[in-house]
C-alpha cells in the first residue's frame, strides 16, 4: 500500500493545482494579493440579475434620474441569520472597474442603452470602505476614494483610473503641458457658482496634472492620518475638478462596510455628525453635489444603527420597501445549481497549474459532489466557497482521485 502523500503534494502533483483554489475565509480583502480573497475572481454571470440591476438603478439612476444615494442590500435567511457573505463588496469592486475601463460604454450597452448615450454621459467610479482601524469618518473615506483612483488595479497590467483620466484629459486638451492642464482645472473651479470647500489642494493638483502616477501615489502616501481625517474632502474635491476637466460629469462613489461606520462601538454623537456631513458634502457643497452619487452596502444591523441619524439629516430612506425600489438592489442567495457551478469553476480555473483550464469542468469534483455541496450550503457565495475549501482539503489529505458525493457527505 502506497504511503499517503501530504495534501499539498497531492493538490499540486495529482490534481494539478497551484494550491487549494478556494478561500478559507471568503471575506473580501479588496486590494489584497490573494485572488481567492480579494474579489478579483468575481464573475457577473454568477449574479447577473443583481449586476445588471445595479447598473440600471445606480448608474443610470444617477445620470438620468438625479439620484444621490443608493443601497446594495443583503438580508438574513431562515437558513442563516448572518446577513453578510452575499458578495456585495466584490460586486461593487467589479462594477467600479467595469465602468472605469471605458467610462461606462460597456455598462450602457450591457443593459440596452446606445453607445452614443455613454459618449454623452461618461461616468467613472471610486471605491472606498469604512473600517474600525483608520477609516472611521467621512473625510478619511473620501481620501481612501482618492487613493483608489491613484492606486487600484483589478488586474496587474491594467492602467489605474488616474492614468485613464490623464490620457483622456490630454486628448481632450490637445496637450500634455502641465501648466495648461492645471489652468483648465482652475477654470473648472472658477465656473463653480455655489458653496465649495475652497480652492483645490494645489500640490495635489500639480501632481495630477504632471501625469506621473508614481508621483501622485508618493504624494498621497506622505499625507498623515491626521490630515486625511481632517481634509479628505478637499482631496476628493480636487480630484473631482481633475475628472471634470477630463470631460466626465458623473462619479459613482461606492461605499463599503457601512456597518463599521454604523458600529455600536462608534459613539452615537459621532455617527450623527458624520451623517450630517454626508448631506453637506454630497447634497450641498460643490463640486461633490454636482458630480457624486453614493452607493452604500447595507444590511439590517447597519440600518438599525444609522437610520435615526439618517432621517434627522433629511437624507432619503434606504429601507427595502416599494417606495425605494428605484434606489435599492437586494443581493439574494444563489438561486440555482448552475450559478453555484459557475462560481466554483471561476476559482478552480484560476488555480490550475500552468494556466491550464478545464473548459468549465469541475474536476476533481464530480457532478454529484457539487450537488451534495450545494444541498449542504446556505446558498450564499461565502458559505459555498468555505465549504468547498474544507472538502478540497479533506479529499487531498485522503489522497482521493476525485471528489464525489460520498467525500462531501463524510
Amino acid at each position: 500500500m502506497s504511503p499517503v502523500l501530504p495534501a499539498v503534494v497531492w493538490i499540486r502533483n495529482q490534481w494539478g493545482f497551484e494550491r487549494n483554489p478556494f478561500p478559507a475565509e471568503a471575506i473580501a480583502v479588496l486590494g489584497g494579493s490573494d485572488d481567492r480573497e480579494n474579489g478579483r475572481l468575481f464573475r457577473p454571470e454568477v449574479q447577473i440579475e443583481q449586476f445588471d440591476e445595479a447598473i440600471g438603478k445606480f448608474v443610470l439612476g444617477a445620470i438620468y434620474n438625479g439620484q444621490r444615494f443608493g443601497a446594495l442590500w443583503s438580508h438574513s435567511t431562515i437558513l442563516d441569520p448572518d446577513s453578510r457573505g452575499y458578495g456585495k463588496s466584490v460586486l461593487l469592486q467589479f462594477l467600479s472597474c467595469f465602468l472605469n475601463e471605458d467610462f461606462g460604454k460597456a455598462a450602457f450597452k450591457k443593459i440596452g442603452m446606445q453607445e452614443s448615450d455613454a459618449e454623452e454621459n461618461p461616468v467613472c467610479a471610486l471605491l472606498a470602505s469604512f473600517d474600525t482601524a483608520s477609516t472611521k469618518n467621512l473625510n478619511s473615506l473620501f481620501f481612501s476614494a482618492v487613493e483608489y483612483a491613484a492606486n487600484f488595479l483589478l488586474h496587474d497590467n491594467d492602467p489605474t483610473l488616474y492614468e485613464r483620466l490623464y490620457e483622456r484629459f490630454c486628448a481632450n486638451a490637445g496637450t500634455d503641458d502641465t501648466m495648461t492642464l492645471t489652468e483648465r482645472c482652475h477654470d473648472v473651479y472658477r465656473a463653480l457658482k455655489g458653496r465649495t470647500l475652497g480652492p483645490p489642494e494645489e500640490k495635489f493638483l500639480a501632481a495630477l496634472c504632471a501625469g506621473d502616477s508614481r508621483t501622485v501615489q508618493d504624494y498621497l502616501n506622505e499625507i498623515t492620518l491626521q490630515k486625511r481625517a481632517r481634509s479628505g474632502a478637499n482631496f476628493l474635491a480636487t480630484m473631482l475638478l481633475f475628472i471634470k476637466a477630463a470631460g466626465i460629469g458623473k462619479v459613482m462613489l461606492f461605499c463599503d462596510q457601512l456597518e463599521d461606520f454604523a458600529s455600536p462601538q462608534t459613539p452615537k454623537k459621532t455617527r450623527s455628525i458624520e451623517v450630517e456631513r454626508f448631506r453637506d458634502f454630497i447634497v450641498e457643497l460643490l463640486p461633490m453635489a454636482d458630480m457624486v452619487s453614493i452607493v452604500v452596502t447595507m444590511h439590517p444591523r447597519a440600518l438599525a444603527s444609522i437610520e435615526e441619524s439618517w432621517q434627522l439629516a433629511d437624507l432619503p430612506s434606504l429601507r427595502v420597501d416599494e417606495a425605494n425600489r428605484h434606489i435599492v438592489v437586494v443581493m439574494h442567495p444563489l438561486g440555482t445549481l448552475d450559478q453555484a457551478k459557475r462560481l466554483l469553476v471561476a476559482y478552480l480555473d484560476a488555480s490550475r497549474r500552468g494556466g491550464a483550464t478545464a473548459n468549465g469542468q469541475l474536476s476533481p469534483f464530480t457532478d454529484d459532489a457539487v450537488d451534495e455541496l450545494w444541498s449542504h450550503s446556505t446558498k450564499k457565495p461565502r458559505d459555498l466557497l468555505r465549504k468547498a475549501h474544507k472538502v478540497f482539503t479533506f479529499a487531498a489529505e485522503e489522497n482521493l482521485e476525485k471528489i464525489d458525493a460520498a467525500a462531501v457527505e463524510s
